[in-house]
Order: C-alpha cells, then structure tokens, then sequence
C-alpha cells in the first residue's frame, strides 16, 4: 500500500536512503522533506514496514522526481515502478505536466526504470554527484495540455 510518508517513517527511510544512495538525505532533511506543503513524500507499505519511497518536489511548472529508493530486501517486485506512478499522478492532479530529474549515469537499473515510464534523457551534467564524482542524466517527461 501506497500511502503519505510520516515523520516516524523517517528513521526507517533514512535507512533505505543509505543503503541506496552513497549521497542520502539526512534525516534532517527526510523530515524537513515530509514537512513541507511543496513536497510529496510517500511510501510502500509492507506490513507496516516502509519498503520503499518517493519524494516529489512541486514547483510553479515542474515536479522534480528527489528520490526513489527500495529497500534491498525487496526489490524487483515493481515496486518503484508504482512509487514513481503514484508521483505522477500527484503530479498531474496539481496540473503539473512536466516532470523532471537527475540519475547517476552509472545507475542503470534506475535509468531503466525511468525510460520504462516515458522519461527521456535531454542532457548530461558533468561531475553532479560528488560522493563518488560523478555525472548525472537529467531525463524529462513531458505531457501536452490535458482537457
């Protein structure tokens, strides 16, 4: 189950963060993230136990996809795949028709993904990651006006 991140969900996201990301949000920002009315901080749900997450930051034209993050222990179950659904949604209930983000050129399962769901790469930045350098896609997906 899908369901809005909560701040004793933090400690728990925290740690699919860091076992995920070498650069993960603190906890200071997790929280600060599941505080503020311009993001959507989610969840899956497993029995009480978050699983995975996704944030969502919501700008004036853009949602910018932050993170999406699945536990290991329970990857390859679709799980980002209906985290990064949820996002979308959200995002388009908001009239939100453009959704961007950055991935690690390296991180293939997730580039994956991304393309999966109609993202497409548009640009590179160099060196964006630092912890380990690296350069990032920045991949797009992009809706027409809706009636």
């Amino acid at each position: 189950m899908i369901r809005l991140m909560n701040e004793q969900d933090v400690d728990r996201v925290y740690e699919i963060a860091c076992e995920s990301f070498a650069d993960a949000w603190s906890r200071a920002l997790l929280l600060s993230a599941v505080k503020n009315e311009n993001e959507y901080c989610i969840v899956y749900d497993i029995g009480g136990i978050a699983a995975g997450f996704a944030i969502l930051s919501i700008s004036v034209d853009t949602a910018d996809i932050e993170d999406i993050a699945v536990s290991c222990m329970f990857r390859r179950r679709g799980i980002a795949d209906r985290l990064l659904e949820k996002l979308t949604e959200h995002g388009l209930s908001k009239g939100l028709r453009n959704f961007a983000l950055e991935v690690r050129v390296g991180n293939v399962p997730a580039i994956a993904l991304y393309k999966k769901n109609g993202f497409v790469t548009e640009s590179c930045r160099k060196s964006y990651y630092k912890n380990p350098v690296e350069d990032a896609y920045v991949m797009w997906k992009r809706y027409g006006a809706i009636d």
